[in-house]
């Protein structure tokens, strides 16, 4: 089975400020094409490494959906027959793909993945189905279980995906935001003294601007009582 990419993607303007793409196209790994967006309007160009390779023919169909047979190099075959069954849409309509097509859009799916994966890291992203229509939201927030959680029980059946799973899993940014907070606990407890009380959110603390010691717990523990859950000094006491 045979699987394109595009590398080297360069984007530049066109004569009337369009941005026109160019790159390189991979099958298996190896380097088939180079692809440019036709400028003016025109139609897109695919130049192909084997192009002096013997010509072989390809059955196909015109613009007017005749058939017609093509000579072509022996990539721009293999490519052909890839496409030959899929289609694109442009609004109701459907077309059929053509390599030139098909290599845009995976153009467009390499940088739609690049925008998602540089926002999943700060970001929480995902798509609800509203009137028939598939649309994209965020939230300011990263992307954890807590988060998560809160996205499935606001939407319920209108929530298709969320994005950020194609790149992170929520448990896996969950123990790693614990283990960042642990090691910032442990650097805080070298000059302050961190303490929990009864009725404090997960992950919350109070910080004494003063080194820990049995004075300054002795100081807690007068002034909180039962309150007083953990000083989180002694964890991490040598």
């Amino acid at each position: 089975m045979n699987k394109y990419e595009v590398k080297g993607i360069k984007t530049h303007r066109g004569h009337e400020g369009e941005p026109l793409a160019q790159c390189t196209l991979y099958r298996n790994g190896k380097k088939v094409a180079l692809y440019s967006d036709g400028d003016h309007g025109g139609e897109a160009q695919l130049d192909w490494m084997d192009w002096k390779a013997p010509k072989v023919v390809v059955h196909t169909t015109n613009y007017k959906g005749e058939p017609w047979d093509m000579k072509c190099t022996p990539e721009e075959a293999i490519i052909y027959d890839h496409v030959k069954d899929m289609t694109w849409a442009y609004g109701k309509e459907k077309h059929k793909m053509e390599p030139d097509m098909y290599v845009s859009n995976l153009i467009d799916e390499n940088e739609t993945a690049k925008r998602l994966k540089k926002g999943a890291k700060t970001k929480t992203m995902f798509i609800i189905k509203e009137n028939g229509r598939e649309l994209e939201y965020q939230t300011n927030q990263p992307y954890t279980l807590e988060v998560k959680e809160r996205i499935e029980k606001k939407y319920g059946d209108k929530l298709v995906k969320i994005l950020n799973t194609e790149f992170v899993n929520a448990s896996d940014v969950d123990a790693l935001r614990e283990k960042k907070a642990e090691q910032r606990m442990k650097r805080q407890c070298k000059t302050k003294t961190l303490f929990r009380l009864v009725g404090d959110e997960k992950g919350r603390y109070w910080t004494m601007k003063a080194v820990y010691s049995s004075v300054i717990k002795t100081r807690l523990e007068m002034k909180y009582g039962d309150k007083l859950v953990e000083i989180i000094n002694e964890k991490y006491a040598a």
